[in-house]
C-alpha cells in the first residue's frame, strides 16, 4: 500500500505520522456570451504527509500518490515547525457513508452539453441583446487517510453545481441576473431558469430609493453574505487567535430566541455528509448558537488543542496540498414559522445578492455593500430593480434585536470555495440603513 509505505518511512524518524490522501474527478460545461466557452474534463490528486517531532509540526505534499520523499521534506519542515498541543487520531468507528455515482454516469458530457444548449436558447429569447451563461460542474473525490497510532479509514463524496444568467449592457446600466443551485443530485435547470426570466423582466424597470431605514428580505442566496459572520466568529482558530469577539461568551443570549444555528454533516438532508473529517475525527450534529444561546465553536485538532475546547470535526483541508483547519462545512440556520409570501407583503426591499460584503469586517459584525439583485416589493409582490444604493447592517445588533420574522422554506446555496454549501431561510429584519450611491 503506497500510504503505509509513505507512514513507514515517516516513521523511521518522526514521533507520530498522518497521511492523508485524495482524489478528484470533476467535468465541466459552460457557456458564456450565448457560446460554448468549456468542455473539459480533470483527474486531480495528491499525497500529502504531517509528522510531528519532539513535538513540532511538519508538512509536506505531492501531486504524485506513490512519491514518499514527502517523508523527507516534512521531517525537515519540522525541525522549523510551531510546537503543537495535539496528537493525531487512532482508530474510529465511524463509518463511511454509502456513495451512489450512478446518477452522475448518466451525466454524459455530451447530455450536459445539450441540456446547456437548451438553456442558452430559452434565455436568448427573452431579450434581443441579453447574453445568455450557463454551467454545470460534477464532482467526484475520493480520499483516504491513515496515521501512525491506527487510524486507517476513507471516503467518497460528489457534488454538482449548476448556474445560469443573462447579461445586458445599456449606457449607465450593467445588468447581471442569474440563480444557481448546488447539492449531490441534478435536478434540471426549469426552475432556475424560470426565476432568471421572471427578475430579468422586473429588472427592465429601475428605480432609486431614497436614504433611510427599510425592512429588508434576505433571501437563502443573500444570507450568504450574513452568514459570513457566524462562520467567521464561530471559528475554533478565531478563538484561537483571541480575534473572535464570542470567544469567552460561551452560555450568553447573544442574538433573538428565533436564531439557531447549527453543523449537520450526517443526516440524509445534510447539504454534504460526511462520517469524519480530513483529519479522521468523527463528525455529527453540533448545536452551535441554540434559540439565540452561544453553545460552542467548530475545531480542528489544532484550534480544539489551543483553546481546551470539545473536538467537533471541522479539519478540512481546502486542497491535498494544504494543511486542514477548522472550517465551518455542514452549517444550517433553523427555520422559522412564516411563509415567504407573508414575509413579502411585510417588507420593503428583497435582497439577493452584495457586492463588496466579502470584503467586510465579520469580526465586528458589519456588512456592507451594494446590493446588485435587489427588489422593491409592493403588496407581497417585486415590482422593480433597485439602482445605486448601499446598504450597511450590524449583524449582532440585527439579529438580537432587529428580527421581524423567519420562514418555514430552507434553500441550500453555497459558493464554494468562498461560501461553503449551507442551509438557510429567508429571513426578514427591521432597521437596515440605506444610502443613495
Amino acid at each position: 500500500m503506497l500510504l503505509k509505505k509513505i507512514l513507514d518511512k515517516a516513521m523511521e524518524m518522526a514521533d507520530s505520522a498522518e497521511v492523508h490522501m485524495t482524489r478528484s474527478e470533476s467535468s465541466t460545461i459552460s457557456f458564456e456570451n450565448s457560446m460554448i466557452k468549456e468542455s473539459s474534463s480533470s483527474d486531480l490528486g495528491g499525497v500529502s504527509l504531517r509528522v510531528i517531532k519532539d513535538g513540532k509540526i511538519g508538512f509536506s505534499s505531492s501531486s504524485k500518490p506513490n512519491d514518499d520523499s514527502v517523508a523527507d521534506f516534512a521531517l525537515e519542515v519540522s525541525k522549523q515547525g510551531k510546537n503543537v498541543e495535539f496528537s493525531f487520531n487512532g482508530s474510529s468507528d465511524a463509518k463511511p457513508f454509502e456513495l451512489e455515482t450512478g446518477d452522475f454516469d448518466k451525466l454524459t458530457e455530451e447530455y450536459l452539453i445539450s441540456e446547456s444548449e437548451g438553456v442558452i436558447d430559452n434565455l436568448k429569447s427573452v431579450h434581443d441583446e441579453a447574453l445568455a451563461a450557463c454551467s454545470i460542474q460534477k464532482n467526484v473525490s475520493e480520499s483516504k487517510i491513515m496515521s501512525s497510532i491506527g487510524l486507517d479509514t476513507g471516503q467518497k463524496t460528489k457534488s454538482i453545481s449548476w448556474y445560469c444568467g443573462l447579461k445586458h449592457n445599456t449606457e449607465g446600466n450593467f445588468l447581471h441576473v442569474y440563480d444557481f443551485k448546488t447539492g449531490d443530485t441534478f435536478t434540471g435547470f426549469n426552475e432556475i431558469v424560470a426565476n432568471v426570466k421572471e427578475d430579468f423582466e422586473i429588472c427592465q424597470n429601475n428605480v432609486t430609493i431614497e436614504p433611510g431605514k427599510y425592512k429588508v428580505l434576505f433571501s437563502p442566496r443573500g444570507m450568504m453574505y450574513l452568514i459570513s459572520v457566524f462562520t467567521s466568529c464561530l471559528s475554533g482558530l478565531a478563538v484561537a487567535k483571541g480575534i473572535s469577539p464570542w470567544g469567552d461568551r460561551t452560555g450568553e443570549k447573544l442574538f433573538d430566541e428565533r436564531i439557531s444555528v447549527r453543523s449537520n454533516l450526517v443526516l440524509d438532508d445534510a447539504s454534504l455528509r460526511l462520517a469524519f473529517d480530513d483529519e479522521g475525527t468523527p463528525t455529527g450534529i453540533t448545536d452551535f448558537i441554540e434559540k439565540g444561546v452561544l453553545n460552542s465553536f467548530y475545531h480542528s485538532l489544532d484550534s480544539a488543542a489551543q483553546t481546551k475546547q470539545t473536538l467537533t470535526g471541522h479539519g478540512f483541508k481546502g486542497s491535498f496540498a494544504s494543511l486542514p483547519g477548522a472550517s465551518a462545512f455542514g452549517i444550517e440556520i433553523a427555520p422559522g414559522e412564516s411563509s415567504v409570501d407573508d414575509m413579502m407583503e411585510d417588507a420593503d426591499i428583497w435582497v439577493d445578492d452584495i457586492i463588496g460584503a466579502i470584503m467586510s469586517n465579520p469580526y465586528a459584525g458589519i456588512i456592507s455593500g451594494n446590493p446588485s439583485m435587489s427588489f422593491t416589493l409592493e403588496d407581497g409582490k417585486k415590482t422593480a430593480h433597485i439602482k445605486d444604493f448601499m446598504l450597511s447592517i450590524n449583524v449582532f445588533d440585527l439579529f438580537k434585536n432587529g428580527i421581524i420574522a423567519i420562514s418555514k422554506d430552507v434553500k441550500q446555496v453555497g459558493m464554494p470555495p468562498f461560501f461553503p454549501t449551507f442551509k438557510a431561510p429567508y429571513i426578514l429584519v427591521d432597521g437596515v440603513s440605506i444610502t443613495s450611491k
